[in-house]
């Protein structure tokens, strides 16, 4: 299974928005658990992805995760870059698919191919996003459930509504 996240998951600056972010958390933990995934491919380019990898190792479910080109997590924030090292010592593979890139447009390109790659190793891909998603991650959805042969999961994490495609 391929895992895609929004980049919209819950803080946890407050009382309320811990709560949020624990059932949230939960959520993800009790859909792996459902559908029980032989291993999932995630590129972990944001909390979400990276929390999805976490949880993961926390149900013993193989990850691999991937990475586009070099360099390519320099721009997560600080929280998610410690989240990614604890990711990247419990996963099972990492696989970098460029071993460079140059300007802006072979840096898309490779991000473009990861995200096929995923997607096309993979028999079923999850969506993880929030019901307050962006048009953006709604897009990418769009274009990248395009397979009749594969199983589509689309996740609310923060209010457990699932949808299969």
């Amino acid at each position: 299974m391929a895992i895609f996240g929004d980049n919209k998951f819950p803080s946890r600056t407050s009382k309320l928005a811990d709560i949020e972010y624990k059932r949230s958390l939960n959520n993800i933990v009790q859909f792996l658990q459902e559908t029980n995934p032989d291993r999932v491919y995630i590129i972990p380019d944001n909390e979400t992805t990276i929390i999805a990898a976490l949880c993961c190792h926390k149900l013993r479910i193989k990850s691999i995760l991937i990475s586009p080109f070099p360099g390519f997590f320099k721009a997560l924030n600080k929280r998610c870059k410690s989240l990614l090292m604890v990711a990247t010592e419990n996963t099972d593979n990492f696989i970098l698919l460029s071993e460079g890139v140059g300007d802006e447009d072979a840096a898309l390109a490779s991000i473009k191919e990861s995200v096929e790659f995923a997607v096309n190793t993979s028999n079923a891909v999850a969506y993880l996003r929030n019901k307050k998603t962006d048009k953006g991650f709604e897009d990418f959805i769009e274009k990248t459930a395009t397979d009749d042969e594969k199983m589509y999961f689309d996740l609310s994490y923060n209010s457990r509504e699932v949808f299969a495609k």
